[in-house]
């Protein structure tokens, strides 16, 4: 069986899928380039140094230091440190005595997608309070990242780099950590960066048009399985947290119209309409599905953004606002029937499904609108919807064997059996 089967079935292990109500940590910001990230690798990495506050080690914030508490006051240059890689400001921790087997200075990093990353540093170590060994590095001292370390072990700036693997959900944490045997007693790191050097694993994500609330609540990459009605004979409103490519696009809808202008007249709303090849995260398309009874679509390393889409203003007193879950308290917003012909307006028990979008048309409180498609800027044309003149035949396991032919000539030539037009099963005697 495939996936679809599987899951609405319900035979699939829902193990680490995530489903609405679940938590999900942030994993990278809205503006970062999804694609640099999934092309990550040695030879191109994506840097994301951004996400370490001071970083460059010349402010007072970030860091943590053992003792000394906060980096507040102690980034300094000390001119004892200097060399020909380095000479600057750093973040410092000293002490009387040298720490052995802890932490020296460290900071908690966020907002990484999954993956493999790459963290480099300047770091120095030193003994100040030993006159027979002052100036000298003796002993462990580490550069690390999460479970993963690098020994630092000179007495001027050197540059130090470790790799480490950061999870879904979780934090890269880097720093400076003495050993067992550690005598340095003063000890500093700056210009720290950090890059991604390969993708993770996707996390697996279930979303319904039925949820009350969306199944993430931050951004999340993972491979999404989306539970949606989307009729192949007439248009829908289809609205998504994530992009979808122009291939990915092609293999679920036949149609794609993105709404460029609206305006309103009498008891009739005309919507201007462009076609779009790809979908994009956060606006509200018409579409019409590819196959009939498409429920389920598999969209594979995806970027989810689940941030609710904002309302927009697409004519004078029309706005267009999608949405991420059903949604409630849209009394008097317009909805679109389910054959495409007409706006419903809502009552106070009406819910908008998600992953859909409503219309909000100011100086009318009539309970349906007529709606009319209009594709560019001339020419009116009324999108197919049913009843249609021309028609896809399909054949019961899904296969299409006619497009676009007229309704009385869909069965001419075939061979008896049962096969379905408009989502109708027609018996070919």
């Amino acid at each position: 069986m495939n996936i679809k089967t599987l899951l609405l079935s319900g035979l699939l292990s829902t193990a680490g899928i995530l489903f609405a109500g679940s938590t999900a940590k942030a994993q990278t910001g809205e503006d970062e380039d999804f694609s640099l990230y999934l092309n990550a690798s040695e030879d191109q990495p994506y840097d994301v140094t951004d996400k370490v506050e001071n970083a460059s080690c010349t402010g007072n914030t970030g860091w943590n230091r053992h003792r000394n508490d906060a980096a507040a006051g102690y980034n300094k240059h000390n001119t004892d440190f200097d060399s020909d890689i380095y000479s600057g400001t750093g973040i410092e921790s000293w002490y009387w005595s040298p720490e052995h087997n802890g932490e020296l200075i460290w900071q908690e990093v966020d907002g990484l997608l999954p993956g493999r990353y790459r963290v480099t540093a300047y770091a120095v170590g030193q003994i100040y309070n030993d006159a027979s060994r002052k100036g000298q590095n003796v002993g462990s001292l580490y550069l690390f990242a999460n479970d993963q370390r690098t020994p630092v072990t000179s007495n001027k700036w050197e540059e130090v780099e470790v790799t480490c693997e950061v999870h879904a959900g979780s934090t890269l944490h880097i720093g400076i950590a003495a050993g067992d045997d550690n005598v340095n007693d003063w000890v500093s790191i700056a210009g720290v960066r950090v890059a991604c050097i390969g993708a993770g694993e996707p996390e697996k994500v279930a979303l319904n048009e039925s949820y009350d609330v969306c199944a993430v609540n931050a951004d999340t990459y993972a491979d999404v399985y989306l539970s949606k009605y989307i009729p192949d004979t007439c248009p829908t409103w289809l609205c998504l947290p994530f992009n979808m490519d122009e291939t990915q696009t092609a293999t679920y809808f036949s149609e794609v119209k993105e709404v460029t202008a609206a305006e309103q007249k009498g008891e009739t709303v005309r919507l201007t309409l462009q076609d779009a090849a790809t979908i994009r995260t956060g606006i509200p398309y018409l579409v019409k599905a590819l196959q009939p009874d498409h429920t389920l679509m598999v969209v594979e390393r995806a970027f989810v953004t689940p941030t609710a889409p904002q309302p927009v203003e697409i004519g004078e007193g029309i706005t267009l606002t999608g949405t991420y879950r059903r949604t409630e308290g849209i009394e008097g917003a317009y909805l679109l029937s389910e054959d495409g012909q007409s706006l419903v307006r809502a009552d106070g028990y009406t819910k908008a499904k998600g992953f859909s979008a409503y219309l909000t048309v100011e100086g009318t409180e009539s309970p349906a609108l007529q709606v009319n498609y209009r594709r560019g800027t001339t020419a009116v044309e009324t999108l197919s919807t049913t009843p249609e003149t021309t028609v896809d035949v399909y054949t019961l396991s899904g296969i299409r064997i006619r497009h676009n032919v007229p309704r009385e000539e869909a069965l001419e030539g075939l061979r008896k059996g049962i096969y379905i037009i408009n989502r109708q099963k027609v018996t070919l005697p």
